[in-house]
């Protein structure tokens, strides 16, 4: 018996390689996409503390998440600044998302600034999966205190530290702002 005879063209075989290596270059993506059952999480907290005077303001700017502000007791500022990272994909990429975020903080003579900064981060290969990055700053700020809040798209809670004869300025582009007119 007399096998067929296999015709190698050049086409069939340019096709060939092409097929494989469009099999190479997704493998890592199929894997990262169906491997586990998520969502999985990457998260970096920074603790910072800062004195205090009567001309202080404190900045707070993040791009998306959420800012609570409450009295302490301590006159101080403290910040605990948390940032997360959650995705549907993998726990690399979770980690490679995290790596996105930048938070800066610095105190200029009486200005004491926090600034969170986060990169766009694609969904995944056809886009597939979710990627959500944020920052959480929990503010402790001493009574009376001159506050500049952003949030790009997220929440101000600023309950308890505004009473009647202060004045509070929020500026925030999408969001909420709740606020509670008693002290601590």
């Amino acid at each position: 018996m007399r096998l067929p005879r296999v015709r190698f063209t050049i086409r069939r075989m340019m096709i060939a390689v092409a097929i494989m290596a469009l099999g190479l270059f997704a493998y890592p993506f199929l894997i990262d996409l169906f491997s586990g059952d998520g969502p999985y999480n990457a998260e970096r907290r920074v603790v910072r503390s800062w004195d205090y005077g009567p001309a202080s303001s404190v900045t707070v700017d993040i791009f998306e998440g959420w800012i609570s502000v409450s009295s302490s007791t301590d006159g101080r500022v403290t910040a605990e600044i948390r940032s997360e990272s959650v995705t549907s994909r993998s726990q690399r990429a979770a980690n490679q998302a995290l790596g996105t975020i930048d938070v800066t903080t610095s105190q200029k003579g009486q200005s004491i600034e926090i600034i969170g900064r986060g990169a766009s981060v694609p969904a995944g290969p056809l886009g597939l999966g979710y990627i959500t990055n944020k920052v959480l700053v929990d503010l402790h700020v001493p009574e009376g205190a001159r506050l500049n809040l952003r949030v790009g798209r997220g929440q101000i809670d600023a309950g308890g530290v505004v009473n009647s004869d202060q004045s509070w300025r929020g500026y925030f582009v999408a969001g909420t702002i709740q606020s509670g007119t008693d002290r601590l």
